[in-house]
């Protein structure tokens, strides 16, 4: 009976830690801001300096500046169509030169644009 009781003490336990972990809210940390989100527009008021951006230089955590604006694309490394490199080369850095000298200067195409956009997590100050 005892043993039972301690059984049901120690799982009691265990439920109440995974509902607290399950149930805790994100950081609002803005340097910490979650990879790819579909409903994160370039409407949000995240305010990001270049020295924000700088500490996410690794392809595990690439964030990167275009045309003064910064964007998590982390996630998107992988799906790159010109290659995962091309992106991991400027993680961590303003790459508005090399998002804009794709196609010998024409830029990226109205798809990679829209693909940016859903990466979007603040401006930079």
């Amino acid at each position: 009976m005892k043993k039972e009781l301690i059984i049901s003490f120690i799982i009691t336990i265990a439920i109440i830690a995974v509902v607290l972990i399950n149930t805790k809210q994100p950081s609002t940390n803005t340097t910490t801001a979650t990879p790819k989100s579909s409903t994160t527009t370039q409407t949000s008021t995240s305010i990001l300096t270049n020295s924000d951006v700088a500490k996410h230089n690794t392809a595990s955590d690439c964030w990167i500046i275009i045309k003064n604006n910064a964007y998590n694309v982390t996630a998107y490394i992988s799906a790159h169509p010109g290659g995962s490199e091309e992106i991991i080369k400027t993680c961590g850095t303003d790459a508005t030169n090399a998002y804009d000298a794709i196609k010998g200067g024409r830029g990226h195409s109205p798809s990679a644009d829209s693909d940016l956009t859903s990466l979007f997590i603040g401006a930079i100050q």
